[in-house]
Protein backbone atom coordinates (compact mmCIF):
# COMPACT_ATOMS: atom_id res chain seq x y z
CA UNK A 1 0.00 0.00 0.00
CA UNK A 2 1.40 3.37 -0.93
CA UNK A 3 0.57 6.60 0.75
CA UNK A 4 -0.01 9.74 -1.20
CA UNK A 5 0.83 13.16 0.00
CA UNK A 6 -1.15 16.21 -0.74
CA UNK A 7 0.63 18.83 -2.73
CA UNK A 8 0.33 21.41 0.07
CA UNK A 9 1.88 19.09 2.67
CA UNK A 10 4.83 18.30 0.41
CA UNK A 11 5.37 21.95 -0.31
CA UNK A 12 5.31 22.78 3.41
CA UNK A 13 7.72 20.03 4.38
CA UNK A 14 10.12 21.09 1.63
CA UNK A 15 9.84 24.71 2.74
CA UNK A 16 10.38 23.75 6.39
CA UNK A 17 13.47 21.75 5.47
CA UNK A 18 14.85 24.74 3.60
CA UNK A 19 14.15 27.11 6.49
CA UNK A 20 15.57 24.81 9.14
CA UNK A 21 18.57 23.55 7.17
CA UNK A 22 21.01 24.94 9.71
CA UNK A 23 19.67 22.73 12.52
CA UNK A 24 19.43 19.49 10.51
CA UNK A 25 21.71 16.64 11.27
CA UNK A 26 24.28 16.69 8.51
CA UNK A 27 27.80 15.30 8.54
CA UNK A 28 29.01 18.31 6.53
CA UNK A 29 27.50 20.82 8.94
CA UNK A 30 30.10 23.20 10.33
CA UNK A 31 30.16 24.57 13.84
CA UNK A 32 30.12 28.10 12.38
CA UNK A 33 26.80 27.36 10.66
CA UNK A 34 25.21 26.30 13.95
CA UNK A 35 26.54 29.38 15.75
CA UNK A 36 25.30 31.62 12.94
CA UNK A 37 21.85 30.02 13.07
CA UNK A 38 21.53 30.61 16.82
CA UNK A 39 22.74 34.19 16.48
CA UNK A 40 20.21 34.90 13.72
CA UNK A 41 17.44 33.36 15.84
CA UNK A 42 18.47 35.42 18.86
CA UNK A 43 18.58 38.65 16.83
CA UNK A 44 15.10 38.02 15.41
CA UNK A 45 13.74 37.31 18.88
CA UNK A 46 15.28 40.51 20.25
CA UNK A 47 13.80 42.49 17.36
CA UNK A 48 10.33 40.97 17.81
CA UNK A 49 10.23 41.30 21.59
CA UNK A 50 11.85 44.75 21.50
CA UNK A 51 9.29 45.95 18.97
CA UNK A 52 6.42 44.71 21.10
CA UNK A 53 7.84 46.30 24.25
CA UNK A 54 8.52 49.58 22.45
CA UNK A 55 4.95 49.66 21.16
CA UNK A 56 3.51 48.95 24.60
CA UNK A 57 5.67 51.60 26.28
CA UNK A 58 4.77 54.16 23.61
CA UNK A 59 1.05 53.40 23.98
CA UNK A 60 1.30 53.73 27.76
CA UNK A 61 3.16 57.06 27.50
CA UNK A 62 0.64 58.40 24.98
CA UNK A 63 -2.29 57.35 27.17
CA UNK A 64 -0.73 59.07 30.18
CA UNK A 65 -0.08 62.22 28.16
CA UNK A 66 -3.63 62.32 26.78
CA UNK A 67 -5.09 61.74 30.25
CA UNK A 68 -3.02 64.64 31.61
CA UNK A 69 -4.21 66.90 28.77
CA UNK A 70 -7.85 65.89 29.38
CA UNK A 71 -7.42 66.68 33.07
CA UNK A 72 -5.80 70.10 32.45
CA UNK A 73 -8.16 71.36 29.73
CA UNK A 74 -11.81 72.17 29.98
CA UNK A 75 -14.30 74.35 28.12
CA UNK A 76 -14.97 77.90 29.26
CA UNK A 77 -16.99 80.79 27.88
CA UNK A 78 -14.81 83.36 26.12
CA UNK A 79 -15.40 86.79 24.62
CA UNK A 80 -13.82 87.73 21.27
CA UNK A 81 -11.62 90.79 21.68
CA UNK A 82 -10.39 91.03 18.09
CA UNK A 83 -10.40 88.73 15.09
CA UNK A 84 -8.56 88.59 11.81
CA UNK A 85 -10.61 88.53 8.63
CA UNK A 86 -10.65 85.25 6.72
CA UNK A 87 -8.54 85.06 3.59
CA UNK A 88 -10.26 85.48 0.25
CA UNK A 89 -11.59 82.34 -1.39
CA UNK A 90 -12.65 80.57 1.78
CA UNK A 91 -16.39 80.29 1.81
CA UNK A 92 -18.88 79.34 4.49
CA UNK A 93 -19.64 75.72 5.35
CA UNK A 94 -16.08 74.54 4.81
CA UNK A 95 -13.81 72.96 7.41
CA UNK A 96 -11.64 76.06 7.08
CA UNK A 97 -14.25 78.64 8.12
CA UNK A 98 -12.58 79.18 11.51
CA UNK A 99 -10.26 82.12 12.10
CA UNK A 100 -7.72 82.99 14.79
CA UNK A 101 -8.96 85.54 17.24
CA UNK A 102 -7.85 87.12 20.47
CA UNK A 103 -10.24 86.04 23.20
CA UNK A 104 -10.70 86.85 26.88
CA UNK A 105 -12.03 84.41 29.50
CA UNK A 106 -12.36 84.03 33.23
CA UNK A 107 -10.80 80.98 34.86
CA UNK A 108 -12.42 78.97 37.64
CA UNK A 109 -10.30 80.81 40.24
CA UNK A 110 -11.71 84.18 39.05
CA UNK A 111 -8.61 85.42 37.20
CA UNK A 112 -9.01 86.94 33.74
CA UNK A 113 -6.89 85.61 30.88
CA UNK A 114 -6.34 86.68 27.28
CA UNK A 115 -5.09 84.44 24.50
CA UNK A 116 -5.53 83.36 20.88
CA UNK A 117 -8.01 80.69 19.78
CA UNK A 118 -9.75 79.38 16.69
CA UNK A 119 -13.30 80.71 16.49
CA UNK A 120 -16.19 80.35 14.04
Amino acid sequence: MTTTRRCGQMRWSKRARQLLWRWRSNPLRRHDDVVEAWIVLAVWLVIAIGGILTGLLTAHAADASFARLRHERHSVQAVVVSATTPTAGIGADTPYDRVRATVRWTATDGSTHTGRALVD
